[in-house]
């Protein structure tokens, strides 16, 4: 098995440009790429392993990777389409309905949406005639969004060259979004100088990340890949925004939407000011010393417990004569856990995900195949770990069948539940 080690330098923080300490904060050593799937043909090849070590700016506060892999190492990666999630299709024509209401959108306003995906956020202002632009670097993600949603999209990497390029067009956006973008941005610096750009002199940006408070504090060792570079304090996007005349204006947290999220709201720093929810969270952050390793140092003996729970448990089940046991969920979050977990077919006879392009291939690292969510009621596994953390709701309500037939889900972090 192959090992890529340091590919170069680390370099600074990528925030604010300090040189970053030595010690990371959390380390999940060599993990495959997360969505990297494998056919059978591939199952016997060399498989890449890349670092995942977390630090610590001591300026800014921003929990970090050391070393980004290459764009080009992530290029083989499956695509991920929002429109397979009911939830986020839910949560999404929720709030684009009150940006509709509150934000004064109307046929001379621009939405432009950053990392527009398949094009679903967007069409929700299209049909209300609002013009709209996706601006989506994955190409088939591209096409999805014009061919199938007629939401105009292009298939580039939003830079501020290119937020330039579009304002020198005549196009500046009065709304602007990005969620769940943030979080893989290596350039920090020149994608909060893009956004600055294109936005209207009275325009909001509305941006949501990952909450780093409840990835730490839930034990969400799932939630850590190669391609989430960057995690988020309050205290740190604060400092982000100041230092390209933004202002991270106000923030709301929503600590049961996607393992928990910041949703932020930022204007132009001369025409913005600050609320006391803004002001409230970055004090309880301070206090609760997120600027520091010792908040972190709690994570990894959460998740070790975690680990020793549930391979307990499925050690227990697999000694059972006949037990079969499954995984539901084969995105990068999935591949995290069952990486780190080693959780490979001595513990899981398959794992099923409603993503068609990731069923019938093999979870990188452990080569566990993929199926249908279907495969359930055909096996009719005892446990089936719940690897879709992200929407627990949804996946139980989903397979209501095979939990009544029997089936039970354990659901593994931060505490191990049986649904």
């Amino acid at each position: 098995m192959r090992r890529l080690g340091k590919m170069f330098e680390a370099p600074p923080c990528r925030a604010c440009g300090r040189s970053l300490p030595q010690q990371a904060a959390i380390s999940l050593g060599y993990l495959p790429l997360g969505n990297s799937l494998l056919t059978r043909d591939q199952l016997d090849l060399p498989e890449s392993r890349y670092p995942i070590d977390l630090v610590l700016c001591d300026t800014c506060a921003l929990l970090q990777i050391r070393e980004p892999i290459s764009a080009s190492a992530l290029a083989s990666q499956i695509p991920y389409y929002t429109s397979t999630s009911p939830s986020l299709l839910a949560h999404q024509a929720a709030l684009a309905e009150t940006l509709l209401a509150e934000r004064g959108l109307g046929p001379n306003t621009l939405v432009v949406e950053i990392g527009s995906n398949d094009g679903s956020f967007l069409a929700a202002f299209a049909q209300a005639n609002v013009p709209v632009l996706g601006i989506e670097p994955v190409e088939s993600s591209a096409r999805l969004a014009g061919a199938a949603r007629q939401v105009p999209t292009l298939a580039r990497l939003f830079t501020s060259d290119l937020a330039r390029d579009l304002r020198a067009a005549g196009k500046t956006a009065r709304l602007i979004l990005a969620n769940y973008v943030l979080e893989l941005v290596p350039a920090l610096d020149d994608f909060i100088a893009g956004l600055r750009i294109l936005l209207d002199d009275d325009g909001l940006a509305m941006l949501e990340v990952p909450y780093v408070r409840d990835v730490i504090e839930q034990a969400r060792v799932d939630a850590i890949a190669h391609v989430r570079v960057n995690w988020f304090s309050a205290t740190s996007l604060d400092s982000l925004f100041k230092r390209h005349d933004l202002m991270l204006t106000d923030i709301q947290h929503l600590p049961h939407f996607r393992g928990g999220t910041l949703r932020l709201f930022v204007g132009h720093a001369s025409r913005s000011s600050q609320t006391s929810a803004l002001t409230s969270l970055i004090d309880g952050e301070r206090r609760a010393g997120l600027d520091t390793n010792a908040f972190y140092a709690v994570f990894d003996r959460r998740v070790q417990a975690a680990r020793r729970k549930l391979r307990e448990l499925l050690g227990d089940a697999r000694r059972r004569s006949g037990v079969l046991l499954a995984g539901y969920g084969a995105g990068i979050k999935a591949s995290t856990l069952l990486n780190y977990f080693h959780l490979g077919p001595d513990l899981l006879d398959f794992v099923v995900d409603l993503n068609p392009h990731k069923q019938d291939l093999y979870m990188p690292g452990v080569h566990v195949p993929t199926a249908a969510p279907k495969r359930l009621l055909e096996a009719r596994p005892l446990y089936t770990v719940l690897l879709a953390l992200d929407f627990v709701d949804e996946v139980l309500s989903q397979q209501a069948e095979y939990r009544m037939g029997g089936g039970r889900f354990i659901i593994p972090v931060p505490d191990l539940v049986l649904a």
